[in-house]
């Protein structure tokens, strides 16, 4: 299966990018607002500053400089630091000089600069602090708000997995059902596993009703079928049987023998696995594939085909005769009918019954194609009872059916026993 994205993971990705995005502009906004209102407020409280500076030069020929403001005023003489001297008319904040933190007004009166700078090196380390503790903030805030929709996600989607895994396990076949309900978690939850519940009921029910009606009809078939091949036996073993209708009379015996091998095969079909189990028998395909081939050489007799039993010792298995027998016959009718001259092999390794056949004249992939669209749509095909008939009996059983292609031949099916 496809490895498909996390709902879960996807939902908290979603939202915590979507968080960190919001988080950001809100950040952004409130810096740039920060900064229009620091640099009104510096403008009005410098020049408020430097309006009283100038006076008090002026009454004492001197500037009085104080641990937190700095003024210079060329014309007076005062030896401005490079730092400040370097910068344009206008306000500038951040500036750097002896290890603190300045922001200054430039103004320049007669080609001498005036410069006022005041200490904001508290103010630049308080608001450090205060944007630090706004980012941590914002990271726990958003790790709580992951852990919240997680844990959320969990009551939301635990349930589905929970019920998922029920289905996975569950057959109606096996009488498990009904799957647990989900009404004590969210309602949609709750209407999902009702209506799942409703509906493998109503198939459960469908199934059941199938099942009678196999074993049904198969019992009620079983009677004239046998009576009619216990008629047939009769007229073929009597002297004054008339030798021009014995050849009908054989077909007639073996369509018949057919006949009461699907109703067999529906009649265990109809069966559960327990009551399959009644049936075993250990069987020896090296005396019983003889017999099948032996009753379906007559389907070789007009095309250059020879079927070639390729197992030279005993194989011992153990299942339902009746149902080994129709799934082999199947599968060596369906070769016979796809091909036409050459040998069709019948061999087996440690697990596996294999029948070869060469084809007649399609690609691999083409009689690989038709083998999976004929037991797609479950088609019959000149007498056989259907790829998708031995598929279910493989699928009751628990046996598996493979195809493969043959370069530049035929198709070979691969019946692996448990």
């Amino acid at each position: 299966m496809t490895k498909l994205p996390n709902l879960r993971k996807r939902i908290v990705l979603t939202l915590t990018i979507y968080t960190v995005l919001l988080t950001l502009a809100v950040g952004i906004n409130g810096f740039l607002v920060n900064e229009n209102i620091e640099e009104l407020v510096w403008k009005t409280v410098l020049n408020l500053d430097f309006e009283k500076m100038i006076e008090a030069e002026k009454k004492s020929n001197s500037a009085n400089n104080s641990e937190n403001i700095l003024f210079f005023n060329e014309a007076e003489g005062d030896r401005i630091p490079a730092e400040f001297n370097q910068l344009d008319i206008g306000i500038h904040d951040e500036i750097e000089l002896n290890n603190k933190i300045y922001v200054l007004k430039v103004t320049q009166d007669e080609n001498h600069k005036k410069i006022i700078a005041l200490d904001i090196t508290e103010i630049e380390k308080h608001e450090f602090k205060m944007v630090m503790s706004t980012l941590l903030l914002t990271l726990i805030a958003i790790l709580i708000i992951m852990l919240i929709t997680y844990k959320q996600l969990d009551k939301f989607i635990d349930p589905l997995l929970k019920l998922a895994d029920q289905l996975l396990h569950s057959s109606p076949e096996r009488n498990n059902l009904p799957l647990h309900s989900l009404q004590g978690e969210f309602y949609e939850s709750a209407l999902l596993s009702n209506a799942l519940n409703d509906y493998l009921e109503k198939s459960a029910h469908y199934i059941k009703n199938e099942k009678v009606f196999f074993e049904t009809a198969s019992h009620e078939l079983r009677t004239p079928i046998s009576a009619l091949s216990g008629a047939i036996e009769v007229v073929l073993q009597h002297p004054e049987t008339n030798p021009e209708i014995v050849t009908h009379l054989k077909r007639a015996a073996r369509i018949t023998n057919e006949m009461e091998e699907l109703v067999s095969m529906l009649l265990f079909l109809s069966r559960d696995q327990q009551r399959l189990a009644n049936y075993i028998e250990p069987i020896d395909l090296y005396t019983e594939i003889p017999l099948i081939i032996e009753r379906h050489d007559y389907l070789c007799q007009s095309k250059q085909l020879k079927i070639e039993n390729q197992l030279h010792q005993p194989f011992l298995i153990t299942a339902p005769l009746q149902l080994l027998r129709v799934t082999i016959s199947n599968l060596l009718r369906n070769a016979i009918e796809n091909s036409d001259k050459g040998k069709i092999r019948i061999f087996v390794d440690a697990h596996h019954l294999m029948i070869e056949d060469p084809g007649h004249g399609m690609t691999a992939e083409e009689i690989s194609a038709l083998y999976t669209e004929r037991a797609r749509q479950g088609e019959n095909h000149r007498g056989g009872i259907g790829l998708a008939l031995t598929l279910k009996i493989c699928e009751h059983y628990g046996w598996t059916l493979l195809f493969e292609s043959i370069k530049h031949q035929g198709t070979k099916a691969i019946l692996k026993l448990k």
